[in-house]
């Protein structure tokens, strides 16, 4: 699969990167390749792409699978492919912010549809839990973020950047890295690398289905890695400022817990039984 040049990549005053909205286009045929060929589109596909931006990724896509969907914020890329795909039916195009876009309104349930994109650096996570909200209707997706970004996403128990955004992620979704990418490989250069992932909302943890979508759950995650770099208990005192030690120590030690360890150590189903306990003590 060769990835069709943007003639006027450079030149366009209309087409240049806002920082604003953290613009950095991808420029890059053999990155474009891997995404795609990663994310395994075919004729009978339905496929989201946020923020398209000059369209790298776009025509690709648009030759590959059944339906194309395009979430662009920016108005001038959002006017773009409108006026490129208008005698193409199968493409929409969505002039809409990714962090509130609700994937249902373009897909029904069970649908599986398939996500990729280049998200910005300052909205790459609010993005990703906003499509998680949606994730029975996704069944894969392949997005970039910056580099430390999808380090801490992807990051397992034990691991020094396992934190709140891993361990909620992981109640939603499987998530591994997949390829770091240069900044060289994008226009204009940013000043960090980034990484693909791959998230797959069916290979979420059986553990914390029934906890995924409560807010309160992800309140008790925030404030068990309120000081990831103090202990458990510590960590814990500090985020739960409301429950005293004399609360905490016991449950921890019901759940089983050691509560000299980090809380980058502590995996989901711990997680998830500490806060059960707590819940029931309260």
């Amino acid at each position: 699969m060769k990835s069709q040049p943007d003639p006027d990549a450079d030149t366009s005053p209309d087409r240049r990167p806002r920082k604003s909205l953290g613009q950095h286009f991808l420029n890059s045929g053999r990155v474009v390749n891997r995404m795609i060929e990663t994310l395994g589109v075919g004729p009978a596909d339905t496929v989201v792409e946020i923020g398209p931006g000059r369209g790298a990724l776009t025509h690709d896509l648009a030759a590959a699978c059944g339906r194309l969907v395009l979430i662009e914020k920016d108005q001038r890329f959002a006017a773009e492919h409108a006026r490129r795909f208008q005698d193409d039916q199968r493409v929409q195009v969505h002039e809409a912010d990714a962090t509130v876009f609700d994937v249902a309104d373009v897909s029904p349930a069970g649908a599986g549809i398939k996500v990729i994109g280049n998200l910005p650096y300052n909205a790459g996570c609010p993005i990703l839990f906003n499509l998680l909200r949606r994730r029975d209707r996704i069944c894969t997706m392949v997005l970039m973020f910056q580099r430390e970004v999808a380090q801490r996403l992807c990051a397992r128990p034990g691991d020094r950047n396992h934190g709140a955004v891993s361990m909620l992620l992981s109640s939603m979704a499987g998530a591994r890295l997949l390829f770091d990418v240069s900044p060289g490989k994008f226009i204009p250069p940013p000043k960090v690398w980034s990484s693909v992932i791959l998230v797959q909302p069916g290979l979420a943890d059986p553990v914390a289905m029934e906890v995924a979508d409560d807010p309160a759950f992800s309140t008790f995650v925030h404030a068990l890695f309120a000081q990831p770099r103090k202990t458990v208990l510590n960590s814990l005192s500090d985020g739960l400022a409301t429950t005293g030690r004399e609360i905490l120590a016991p449950a921890l030690a019901e759940a089983g817990i050691d509560p000299t360890i980090r809380p980058s150590h502590l995996n989901l189903a711990q997680a998830f039984a500490l806060y059960s306990l707590l819940n029931r003590r309260q």
